[in-house]
């Protein structure tokens, strides 16, 4: 106590020391002391809680997660959790891409062990700064969700190949029990080979053609049912059910490419892609148009194979 005299000196030099000024700022001292305890006790109780919040996120990211790798449900059971919990679907897609983080592993003694790393460096932990790790753990641009896509579609053509000798081997059984039936199944079991081989064939950008004007026109695969299949689904950024369908793929000239590139958007989602840009939107949305464009296709066309 000898020493805070000697502060309210030092701090009153603009004024004429006297046994009242010095006894008002020491009492002003003793206060502030006591009131910044008080802060730091109530900043290490911030910080705690701000490290529990970051557990929870990860422990409702087990849910999610759970409940989607158990095949039953589709993403649209998300929009549902969110009905009923009124936790937004954002912010339960980044509480499961959390979770799912390789560093953590799934478990939870990996995540303690990242909170004290990080609040060692950063001095705090928070779900925002944990939401920007999920970001930059993601593709930074969409050449790998589309390699993806390629190799799907390549998956997707051998099956079909595969079709057509089922379908040969069926016409060759139906002639050899003379079956009409037998013959109409193979038949079918064809076209939908066809059908799909025909469809894979056009998901590449189509290459343009002259008119009899001499202007260039890009062709472009058309699919109303495929585009049907497409405004199905709830809106990918923000899970509106009400979604029209987006084209990944320009034709050129101003037209849409290949209905087979189509996305679900929401309208407002919709114009806002137009607005910013895919790679802007994508950003802020977290998550990747052409992973959707890839799993709808699969979706689709998994239906032919049953």
């Amino acid at each position: 106590m000898s020493q805070v005299p000697q502060q309210a000196a030092d701090i009153s030099g603009i004024a004429p020391a006297t046994g009242a000024l010095e006894d008002a700022i020491a009492q002003a001292v003793l206060k502030l002391q006591h009131l910044e305890r008080d802060a730091l006790t109530h900043l290490r109780s911030i910080r705690e809680r701000q490290k529990d919040l970051v557990r929870t996120r990860f422990e409702e990211g087990r849910v999610v997660s759970e409940l989607l790798a158990s095949g039953q449900y589709g993403d649209a059971v998300v929009e549902r959790l969110s009905q009923a919990t009124g936790i937004s679907p954002a912010i339960l897609y980044d509480c499961r891409k959390f979770f799912e983080l390789p560093q953590f592993g799934r478990q939870r003694p990996r995540l303690e062990a990242w909170i004290t790393e990080t609040a060692e460096r950063k001095g705090a932990v928070t779900w925002s700064y944990a939401r920007n790790v999920v970001r930059k753990s993601l593709p930074r641009d969409a050449e790998a969700a589309r390699r993806r896509l390629d190799e799907e579609i390549r998956r997707v053509e051998k099956r079909a190949e595969r079709l057509e000798e089922d379908a040969e081997e069926m016409y060759a059984e139906a002639e050899r029990a003379g079956s009409p039936e037998q013959r109409d199944e193979a038949a079918g079991v064809r076209a939908k080979a066809r059908q799909i081989k025909d469809d894979m064939a056009r998901v590449q950008p189509a290459p343009v053609a002259a008119d009899t004007s001499g202007q260039v026109k890009p062709s472009r695969h058309r699919d109303e049912a495929y585009l049907d299949h497409v405004r199905s689904h709830c809106c990918a950024a923000c899970m509106a059910q009400q979604a029209e369908a987006h084209h990944l793929l320009g034709g050129g000239m101003g037209t849409k490419g290949t209905d087979l590139s189509a996305v679900p958007l929401c309208r407002k989602c919709h114009a806002e892609l137009h607005m910013r840009g895919p790679r802007t939107f994508q950003k802020m949305h977290n998550f990747e148009l052409w992973a959707v464009a890839w799993r709808l296709v699969v979706a689709y066309y998994a239906g032919w194979q049953q």
